[in-house]
């Protein structure tokens, strides 16, 4: 699709796909539940994303990246989103190198969810 070849493990490339798209929508519930208004929660959700795709080497290569912003950079999902479809795809490697991608988008998404969960005012309380 979009030329783009699974030089690597297609079910690599499927499972970090599966895992971006779980972190994502953990990501966009802990946002909504931030906001305040629509308009409040929609200017958060563009910042937010600009900022972590940016830092994550989506619109600029990570080798760029000066070094100590390589370094800083593990904290952000996208970055591993990016780590994983690449070694999917234009590197060629093997499902065992979309493991740690993987595991780490899985660990963002249960946290985002997690504290999603928390934040959300359910109904009847106070």
């Amino acid at each position: 699709m979009f030329g783009v070849r699974v030089e690597g493990s297609m079910v690599g490339f499927l499972a970090v796909s599966a895992a971006l798209a779980l972190m994502t929508a953990g990501f966009g519930m802990l946002v909504a539940s931030i906001g305040k208004t629509p308009d409040a929660t929609r200017a958060l959700a563009i910042f937010a994303t600009l900022i972590v795709v940016m830092l994550g080497g989506a619109w600029i290569p990570m080798f760029l990246f000066p070094q100590w912003l390589q370094k800083l950079t593990v904290v952000v999902p996208t970055r591993w989103a990016m780590d994983g479809l690449e070694a999917m795809t234009w590197r060629g490697l093997g499902l065992e190198d979309a493991a740690a991608p993987i595991g780490v988008l899985v660990l963002f998404a249960l946290a985002f969810g997690g504290l999603a969960v928390m934040r959300f005012r359910w109904e009847g309380e106070g």
